[in-house]
């Protein structure tokens, strides 16, 4: 951990656990509702988490800028400086450390450092909509269970940092969001995701340990990784404004409550697409693909506009039309608002064509390809 002034003994062995981003393919908003499913994408850029044992705690959130003496309380992490960013920090590591009291480990002192490869510009991967910190949620989480002699690797490792993930990030983010980026970052490659019941968390969390409640069953929760055609392309392209999550998750649930009909029927036009390109995505047929993601932007279009909630920027717009204009299917992915878009399509020329375009565009392509890992 170069630079960290709380190092006291550079012998200690470092251990490094990285995490991927995400983009949303296909299932945005839908996804939020019950039992409806999404397609994530795990890109190749990355959170990493460094860790080594220490007479005390020192955390160093690199990529943030934040660093802060600390200690460990129980299962508490109590940090010197009180900073909003370190939230998803400390609950990540209080969560990890609850669930290793359920096997009767104590928790160890340590440093540890946290590093971003998600940025352009100088601008934090946690702004263009790439899920940053759900992937630090994993890589701290993934970090702290091997500094305390866990593993990561296998299916069921891999299945107890995924929901010890989604424990500390539903909390850390004011109970809202629906873990398919958490997801994403556990188990790499595409991914078909079902949420959980929240209800059903909440009220066990209240009644077992986050050890009794790793180890079970999650009604509704489903996960699987889900194959590509080969000569799938996907160009990213960032808008240059940031959005914010929670304020549209708050416009749109005004929108569900107050014309639940039209909510309704756009909801499950796009869940319609989604199963439908789950299909068609290992089937490769490539025109199909193009033709569901075109109705996926039309759906969340109209989901824009009815509930007025700008999901669909003019800068997602050009975004969509760029790509459309040369026989791709483009959108915006994520909540909207801002972030990210993408562009799909099946060939060299098309992506050399669609980037050319985005630059024109005003739009900066961010080179990022789909992360066949996760957590590491």
């Amino acid at each position: 951990m170069e630079g960290n002034v709380g190092i006291v003994n550079e012998k200690d062995e470092v251990i490094g656990v990285s995490a991927p981003g995400k983009l949303m393919l296909s299932g945005e908003w839908s996804v939020l509702e019950k039992g409806n499913p999404c397609i994530v994408l795990a890109m190749d850029k990355k959170v990493i988490a460094r860790i080594r044992e220490s007479d005390k705690c020192y955390i160093k959130l690199k990529s943030l800028g934040i660093s802060t003496n600390a200690k460990i309380e129980g299962t508490n992490v109590i940090t010197e400086k009180e900073d909003g960013k370190l939230a998803f920090t400390k609950h990540a590591i209080h969560t990890a450390l609850e669930y290793l009291k359920g096997k009767g480990i104590n928790p160890k002192n340590f440093e540890l450092e946290t590093d971003s490869e998600m940025k352009t510009d100088s601008r934090e991967a946690e702004k263009l909509g790439f899920g940053s910190s759900a992937a630090a949620v994993v890589a701290i989480s993934g970090a702290v269970l091997k500094l305390h002699g866990g593993e990561i690797e296998t299916e069921q490792e891999k299945e107890v940092l995924f929901k010890l993930g989604i424990i500390a990030h539903y909390f850390a983010q004011s109970k809202i969001g629906s873990g398919f980026d958490v997801a994403a970052s556990t188990f790499g490659g595409a991914l078909l995701y079902r949420k959980f019941d929240p209800q059903w968390l909440e009220g066990k969390l209240k009644e077992k340990s986050v050890f009794g409640v790793v180890n079970s069953k999650w009604p509704w929760l489903e996960h699987k990784n889900i194959e590509l055609p080969r000569q799938m392309r996907v160009v990213v392209g960032f808008t240059g404004k940031s959005a914010s999550t929670k304020e549209l998750v708050t416009r749109l649930k005004s929108f569900r409550e107050g014309q639940k009909e039209d909510y309704g029927r756009i909801i499950s036009e796009i869940v319609q697409i989604t199963t439908s390109l789950v299909g068609a995505l290992e089937k490769q047929d490539n025109k199909k693909i193009l033709h569901l993601l075109e109705r996926n932007r039309n759906a969340l279009r109209e989901l824009s506009d009815k509930s007025g909630a700008g999901l669909e920027t003019a800068e997602l717009e050009k975004i969509a039309l760029a790509a459309k204009k040369y026989g791709a299917a483009g959108k915006f992915s994520g909540a909207g608002g801002g972030d990210c878009g993408i562009a799909v399509c099946f060939d060299k020329n098309t992506e050399a064509k669609i980037k050319k375009e985005f630059a024109a565009q005003g739009i900066t392509v961010i080179p990022v390809g789909i992360s066949r890992d996760g957590a590491k």
